[in-house]
């Protein structure tokens, strides 16, 4: 009975490796996460070359139950609302740095301008 096991895990037939999953282009899936709406934080496996592949995807885990769906939606609202909130600050600082550059631009040019006013007297 052990032969019988072995030869067919050695038979090369991949569909009775459970292990060995392809895509439709013979690639070996990857594991990744979905983030989007109800199935968020759920993992399947997909086309390692993505959409520019095959598109082709599985779930490998079943669907997470209500709560569990809001509480990943709510936490990756606050993710998303922080991200905005971090990138108006770095826009306001960065704004605030780029007038004081022009304004030191400004400084810098004026004062070569009197240099080269005063050079040709």
């Amino acid at each position: 009975m052990a032969a019988t096991n072995s030869s067919n895990a050695n038979s090369g037939d991949s569909r009775e490796i459970p292990d060995l999953d392809l895509c439709f282009c013979d690639l070996r899936v990857v594991e990744r996460y979905c983030w989007f709406e109800e199935n968020a934080g759920r993992k399947k496996v997909v086309c390692p070359k993505g959409w520019k592949g095959c598109a082709y995807s599985r779930w490998i885990e079943p669907p997470h139950e209500e709560r569990s769906v809001a509480v990943i939606q709510k936490v990756l609202k606050e993710l998303n609302d922080n991200k905005i909130r971090h990138s108006l600050q770095v826009s306001r600082i960065h704004g605030k740095d780029a007038k004081k550059i022009r304004h030191m631009k400004a400084m810098i040019q004026a004062v070569h301008t009197d240099d080269d006013d005063s050079g040709e007297e």
